[in-house]
């Protein structure tokens, strides 16, 4: 959590990013967030602007559907019924490499293993407990990309 939060300041800092202002961060998202059709987008391209965006204001886009391709890591929440999806992002350098994602929830997460790659559709909700999640989802299994590193621009 406490890198989370490091990788999050100096992204609205600047320092990771290259941008000055919530507003720039904005508009480097437009491809990953679409207000007018309520839809995210978290690819390539999109994933790290995105991702923060949904992490550092989860309200805003309750109820967004959300598409994201990535890798499963296992972890033990509601009863098996869920996992982390994400990606390694690396905002300097492999040490100061951050695997950040959402957690995701499925009846039929128990079938799919630590480390698959997969794309998986659902509803954006921000819970009371503070836990950013995607349910309702559907899960589609997917090849490994090319580069499994993220790198912000």
């Amino acid at each position: 959590m406490k890198k989370l939060l490091l990788v999050l300041a100096l992204f609205f800092c600047g320092c990771s990013a290259g941008t000055n202002n919530v507003q720039d961060t904005v508009n480097s998202t437009e491809e990953g967030i679409n207000t007018e059709e309520e839809t995210i987008v978290l690819n390539e391209l999109t994933y790290f602007n995105t991702l923060v965006m949904l992490l550092a204001f989860p309200a805003q886009y309750e109820g967004y559907e959300v598409t994201m391709f990535g890798q499963i890591d296992k972890i033990h929440y509601h009863e098996n019924d869920g996992f982390f999806l994400g990606r390694t992002v690396v905002t300097c350098c492999l040490e100061d490499a951050e695997f950040m994602g959402l957690v995701c929830l499925n009846e039929d997460a128990g079938t799919y293993a630590q480390g698959d790659w997969v794309v998986v559709q659902g509803t954006f909700h921000y819970t009371d407990d503070n836990v950013r999640e995607l349910i309702d989802t559907t899960i589609t299994r997917a090849d490994s990309p090319k580069e499994v590193y993220i790198y912000p621009s």
